[in-house]
């Protein structure tokens, strides 16, 4: 095996693990030792990726594609979350009750809060109305039916865990937002 050396720390020429003096010393008294140590970090890596690339149809791939499940309305009553803002532009909560959902939204810039309340329940498909009968009601879902003063929107649930909830806005985008459960 070919290495390159740079200061304290000598580089594999494959680039994966830097080793140190320690471990010089001890590819140089116990040869063992060392490839027990690299068999070991192969094995754990290896489990890794097998466990990503498992749990990839459940999490990753379903951010990218819809899938075709449908949740119920109790994995959303009870519970707040955050959604995810990588530009750091305003700190979106979401709370929902029995049925009503309460948006949150707080920017830092202007230092203003907005709360807005929504009627909400769980649908098969898109409605055209908002079904008011169906608002608190035992129901199940792919898609989180909205409504503020009359207006009517939908979410999709890309994908609904104890932690994790992805909604894509149906119609005008195809922006898939990232929410935390905070409780």
């Amino acid at each position: 095996m070919q290495t390159l050396l740079m200061g304290n720390i000598e580089f594999c020429v494959i680039g994966i693990f830097p080793k140190t003096q320690v471990h010089m010393q001890l590819k140089g008294r116990n040869k063992m030792c060392y490839r027990k140590f690299f068999k070991q970090v192969i094995c754990v890596l290896a489990l890794f990726f097998c466990s990503c690339a498992h749990n990839s149809k459940y999490a990753g791939n379903s951010v990218i594609q819809s899938v075709d499940s449908t949740y119920h309305i109790g994995m959303l009553k009870g519970t707040i979350w955050e959604a995810v803002d990588l530009t750091g532009r305003e700190k979106r909560t979401e709370i929902y009750k029995d049925s009503m959902m309460t948006a949150i939204c707080q920017s830092p810039r202007i230092s203003h809060t907005d709360t807005t309340n929504y009627y909400y329940y769980l649908s098969d498909v898109i409605p055209s109305t908002f079904d008011f009968s169906r608002v608190g009601k035992d129901t199940y879902g792919r898609y989180l039916v909205l409504c503020h003063h009359g207006y009517t929107s939908s979410r999709q649930i890309i994908w609904l865990s104890l932690s994790e909830l992805y909604l894509k806005r149906t119609g005008s985008d195809d922006t898939i937002r990232f929410k935390r459960r905070t409780y």
